[in-house]
């Protein structure tokens, strides 16, 4: 996933820059609600981008790809559900408890505690909320971009393959089916040119001899 990759230092810039701790809080299941108040253009990017992430996780075999597929789908979340987002990184964190993306999943951990015990207490939400949100937004419309891409090219991908072999195929059956008449019209030749010398052979053996008068 190449803007993951892209994206993920600036990410963990931000999120350090707030909240240090090292140890992974748990998340209240009490929090349904999302960190992020989605608008009608991020429910399309949800949804869209939550088909594909659930289709990679069913295929993903390296240890890295699943680990960002789940930071992936928590990052969504935020938009659904702080629940679901905090199962996603706990996900993170099991895979490979001391990579990058463990570390800022615990960072998401913390800030989803801390924004949901504020909302909890009626308190206003940090400033830089608003601003998180809006680059995971970017991120997601990067996301969607890379899937179209790598989606049209798929689509393309077969057809370049797939046709030159039928292409030469077609030519192999033809050059074929040349030879095979080219083979029955030469023994045709060849059993008309054996027919036509036994013929002139037994006009001679009969040919009446001549008499003189």
């Amino acid at each position: 996933m190449f803007f993951l990759r892209s994206w993920f230092p600036f990410h963990l810039f931000i999120i350090g820059s707030l909240w240090g701790c090292s140890v992974a809080p748990p998340v209240p299941s009490s929090f349904s609600s999302p960190l992020f108040t989605p608008t009608a253009e991020d429910t399309k990017r949800i949804a869209a981008l939550t088909h594909e992430l659930d289709k990679r996780a069913l295929h993903c075999l390296a240890v890295s790809s699943c680990e960002a597929v789940h930071f992936s789908r928590g990052l969504v979340s935020l938009f659904e559900s702080q629940e679901a987002a905090g199962a996603s990184f706990r996900r993170v964190i099991d895979v490979d408890p001391s990579s990058a993306l463990a570390a800022s999943s615990i960072r998401w951990l913390h800030l989803i505690e801390t924004e949901g015990s504020k909302a909890a207490a009626g308190q206003p939400q940090n400033t830089s909320i608003e601003l998180m949100g809006q680059l995971i937004r970017d991120w997601m419309a990067r996301e969607l971009a890379e899937y179209s891409k790598q989606a049209r090219i798929t689509a393309t991908a077969p057809k370049a393959k797939v046709e030159p072999v039928e292409m030469v195929q077609a030519l192999q059956k033809q050059v074929r089916e040349r030879d095979r008449h080219i083979a029955t019209l030469e023994a045709k030749l060849e059993a008309l040119k054996v027919i036509d010398q036994d013929h002139e052979k037994m006009k001679r053996a009969i040919k009446v001899p001549v008499t003189l008068p």
